[in-house]
């Protein structure tokens, strides 16, 4: 399924913006959720795994303003930068490898409670993708789009490589992947 660009429009445009968001501070959260990941990307090893999503803090109105003055004074290298001098909000994990650590986390509570949770980080780069100096290294973000209902339950999207891209007046996500990693079966964790 291609992605529609007016949706990544709106996952940026919330990702970058405080209005409408839940009460965000940074005092400790810690928030477990299960996933299945659906991977038909041709950006890293294809198929279906468990994934497990810890949120321990959200970005607060500070860092976010923050963030986002780094992207519009130097663009996607300065919001790499930002992001890494960030502590780390949420990490992701497969069973038996190590987590990645995400630097911003942030939610909107719907009208009908519906949560929808954006988390983004600047991606692991390999020494090889370093090397061979390819288009991906314009594309150094990762994100994570998912909706919870009141429940714990819900769906959403991994996007293993994307790059910011500014077009007038709204800031738009670029995929690098033909598909995003699918995020099914997500189940908050008692």
């Amino acid at each position: 399924m291609p992605l529609n660009r007016a949706s990544l429009v709106t996952v940026f445009a919330l990702l970058l913006s405080t209005a409408g968001a839940a009460s965000q501070d940074a005092k400790p959260v810690r928030e477990a959720y299960t996933a299945v990941a659906s991977n038909i990307s041709d950006l890293a090893r294809t198929g279906i795994t468990p994934l497990d999503i810890v949120i321990e803090r959200w970005t607060d109105a500070g860092e976010n303003e923050r963030l986002m003055t780094a992207f519009e004074e130097k663009g996607q290298d300065g919001l790499v930068a930002a992001l890494q001098k960030t502590e780390p909000a949420a990490r992701i994990r497969t069973p038996g490898n190590l987590a990645y650590e995400f630097h911003y986390a942030r939610q909107v509570v719907e009208k009908d409670g519906t949560r929808r949770i954006l988390l983004i980080t600047d991606r692991p780069i390999s020494f090889g993708e370093l090397t061979n100096r390819g288009r991906s290294l314009e594309y150094p973000f990762a994100l994570v789009d998912f909706r919870v209902d009141a429940s714990g339950r819900g769906e959403g999207k991994l996007f293993l490589a994307t790059k910011i891209i500014r077009t007038g007046d709204l800031f738009v996500l670029e995929n690098f992947a033909t598909q995003p990693v699918v995020l099914s079966d997500i189940t908050r964790q008692k």
